[in-house]
């Protein structure tokens, strides 16, 4: 179990390491712009497999979910509407661009 504590740990600072110049040039918050990659990418994802109606429902959920888990975490750092702002940005990036291709 501490290998892949370790490994989390390590993949997070590495994927941290490369959004952060990304986020740096956008005047972002590396946690909002991990907000928008992660919601497209699950949305895209979602939409393929499970059709738009569901796909955007589970997305939605997902959003949710991580919020009230931020709430009741160890540590915890709230609800944030803030952070489900820009799932919902990269949610309906990730639409626009289906919709379009």
């Amino acid at each position: 179990m501490d290998k892949l504590k370790n490994f989390l740990k390590a993949a997070e600072t590495k994927i941290v390491g490369w959004i952060t110049p990304i986020a740096e040039k956008c005047n972002m918050e590396v946690d909002k712009m991990l907000h928008l990659i992660v919601s497209f990418v699950l949305t895209f994802i979602s939409v393929n497999i499970f059709g738009y109606a569901v796909g955007i429902l589970f997305s939605c959920l997902v959003f949710v979910l991580k919020e009230i888990y931020d709430s009741k975490k160890e540590n915890p750092t709230g609800f944030s509407k803030e952070d489900i702002k820009y799932d919902l940005y990269g949610m309906c990036s990730a639409l626009l661009l289906m919709i379009i291709f």
